[in-house]
C-alpha cells in the first residue's frame, strides 16, 4: 500500500481500520500527504499512539509505585543510619530479614501482577546488601567494600536472572562493575590505572554484546534503548579514558599498550559498523565521533607539544572547531539519510502487504 492508497484511505472514515497504521507512517503522511488536522488526529486515535485514559492510569499506577518502592528502600536506609546506636543487633538484622522474607512471601501468596513481582524482587535484592552491610557494622568482619559488593552480587544473582527487569538487569551490572573496581584497586593494589579502566570497558562491552547478540532487546522500548545507551556511554567513556592516560603516561608497558590500542579500534570499528551500518542509532554515532576526536587530540598534543609548545593549542582550537562543524553536519546528513531510507523501507513493506492481499 503506497503513500497515495494511505492517502485515499484516510479520506474515507470507513476504511481507515484497513490502513497499516504506525508512527513511520503517521510521520510520513504528516510531511507529505494533504490530511488535514481532524484525519491526522484520528489516525492517531485509531493507531494507539496517544495513550488511552486506562493506558496512563496505568502509567501512572507504575511510576507511583516505582518511586514509592525507592522512596520506602531510601527510608529503610536512613532508619537504620539514624537509630543505628539505639537498636539491638537482633533487631537490626531481625528487621532487614523479616523485610526479605515478608515480600517474598507476599509474592508467593497474593501473586501480583508481572510488574509488581518484578518491583517485589528489585526489592529483595536491594535489602540483601542492606542485610551485608548491617551485618559487617555489627561484626566488625574487617571485609573490604570489595567483598561486600561481591557478596551482594552474588546474592542477588538468582533473583536478577528470575526478574528479567532491565532496571534490575542495569542495577545488577553496576554492582559487578562496583566489585570488579573495588578488587582491582584494594586487592590488586597500585594496579596501573589504564588497566581498571581497560577491564571495566571489557566488562561492560561483554555485557552489551549478550544484550545486542544473544538477548536481542526490544530497541522500539523506551527504556531498552536508554539503558543500552548508558552502557555504551560507560564503554567509550572508561575506553577513551584508558587512550589518553596510555598517550601521556611515560611509564607505559608496552604490551599494555598494544592491548588497549586494539582493543580501543576494534570497539570503534566494530560499534561503528554495527550502530551505523545495521542499526542506524545515531546515539552511539556520536559518541563514537566525539571519543575519535577526543583520542586524535591527545595524540596530537603528545607528538607535537614540544615542537609548537603553546601555539599548538591555539591550533587545536581552530582545528576543533572546523571538525566539530563538519562531524555535526555529517551527523545531520547521515541523520537524513537513515530517515529518508526507513521512508523508502516504509513504502516496500505497504506495497508487499498490498500484494499479498
Amino acid at each position: 500500500m503506497d503513500l497515495e492508497t494511505v492517502d485515499d484511505h484516510f479520506h474515507d472514515l470507513e476504511k481507515v481500520d484497513n490502513v497499516p497504521l504506525n508512527r513511520s507512517t503517521l510521520h510520513l503522511l504528516a510531511k507529505n500527504s494533504k490530511l488535514n488536522a481532524e484525519e491526522l488526529q484520528l489516525g492517531y486515535q485509531k493507531s494507539s499512539l496517544y495513550p488511552s485514559p486506562k493506558e496512563w492510569l496505568n502509567i501512572a499506577y507504575r511510576f507511583f509505585l516505582s518511586a514509592g518502592l525507592l522512596l520506602l528502600l531510601s527510608g529503610i536506609i536512613f532508619f537504620f543510619a539514624y537509630n543505628w546506636g539505639s537498636l539491638h543487633k537482633f533487631a537490626k538484622l531481625g528487621l532487614v530479614q523479616a523485610g526479605m522474607l515478608g515480600i517474598a512471601i507476599a509474592l508467593l501468596v497474593f501473586k501480583p501482577s508481572d510488574f509488581v513481582l518484578k518491583l517485589g524482587l528489585t526489592a529483595i535484592s536491594v535489602l540483601v546488601g542492606i542485610a551485608f552491610a548491617v551485618f559487617g557494622q555489627i561484626y566488625q568482619t574487617g571485609a573490604d567494600a570489595y567483598d561486600f559488593f561481591f557478596g551482594w552480587t552474588l546474592f542477588v544473582t538468582a533473583w536478577v536472572a528470575i526478574a528479567g527487569f532491565p532496571f534490575l538487569w542495569f542495577f545488577y551490572l553496576l554492582l559487578i562493575n562496583l566489585t570488579v573496581s573495588l578488587y582491582l584497586i584494594q586487592v590488586q593494589m597500585h594496579i596501573d590505572e589504564a588497566i581498571l579502566y581497560l577491564v571495566l570497558a571489557f566488562i561492560n562491552t561483554v555485557a552489551l554484546s549478550i544484550w545486542e547478540y544473544i538477548i536481542k532487546g526490544d530497541r522500539t522500548d523506551w527504556v531498552h534503548s536508554l539503558l543500552t545507551k548508558i552502557i555504551g556511554a560507560v564503554i567509550i567513556t572508561t575506553l577513551t579514558i584508558a587512550m589518553v592516560w596510555m598517550i601521556f603516561d611515560y611509564r607505559r608497558n608496552m604490551g599494555l599498550s598494544f592491548l588497549t590500542v586494539l582493543f580501543y579500534f576494534a570497539v570503534i570499528i566494530g560499534g561503528s559498523f554495527y550502530y551505523i551500518k545495521q542499526s542506524k542509532d545515531i546515539g552511539f554515532t556520536a559518541m563514537i565521533a566525539i571519543s575519535v576526536l577526543i583520542v586524535g587530540n591527545s595524540w596530537i598534543i603528545n607528538l607535537f607539544g614540544d615542537i609548537f609548545d603553546g601555539g599548538l593549542f591555539l591550533l587545536l582550537s581552530f582545528g576543533n572547531i572546523g571538525a566539530t562543524i563538519f562531524l555535526v553536519m555529517t551527523l545531520v546528513r547521515i541523520n537524513k539519510e537513515w530517515n529518508l531510507e526507513a521512508k523508502q523501507d516504509l513504502n516496500n513493506s505497504t506495497n508487499l502487504e498490498n500484494d499479498g492481499e
